[in-house]
């Protein structure tokens, strides 16, 4: 199986993957990143996702996603889709252009909020007007382990 780990940084979400027994494909922007990520054993695309050309990839069979959280973090710009860092638009390309198997993404809990809980909608809209089923769940990592409360947001298709 074949997992596609967009906005990738160091790798923690393509461990797991990889542990979950996916060959992982890793996507990040920033060059320290992922040299870290290529470190971790992992093959990494560099490059900004908006200009990366889908064409060229075969559909994973997970597409995972982790878009910078500063538009939508209590302690961000809280900008929300106005941000110039909002990742959201090129994960949906993304999306288009593979048609994926399955879609897991996943941000702050500000993007949850009131103020924000709008785009949230729009995400799961878009998902299911490709022709997904679309959720979206809260999820704490002190339920699985980790010793800290640290609440995401997750949506999956």
């Amino acid at each position: 199986m074949k997992a596609f780990d967009l906005f990738c940084g160091a790798g923690g979400a393509s461990v797991g993957l990889h542990r979950a027994g996916f060959e992982v494909l890793g996507f990040e922007i920033w060059d320290a990143a992922s040299r870290v990520h290529d470190l971790n054993g992992f093959a990494t695309v560099r490059g900004d996702l908006d200009e990366t050309d889908w064409a060229g990839f075969d559909a994973p069979d997970l597409l995972w996603a982790s878009p910078p959280c500063q538009p939508f973090s209590k302690s961000g710009s809280r900008l929300g889709a106005t941000d110039d860092r909002n990742g959201v638009p090129a994960f949906l390309r993304a999306v288009v252009a593979l048609r994926p198997r399955a879609i897991a993404m996943e941000n702050v809990m500000g993007l949850a909020t009131s103020k924000h809980r709008w785009y949230l909608d729009f995400i799961v809209n878009a998902l299911v007007d490709l022709g997904y089923e679309a959720r979206t769940a809260v999820l704490d990592a002190a339920d699985f382990g980790v010793p800290q409360r640290r609440q995401r947001v997750f949506v999956i298709a």
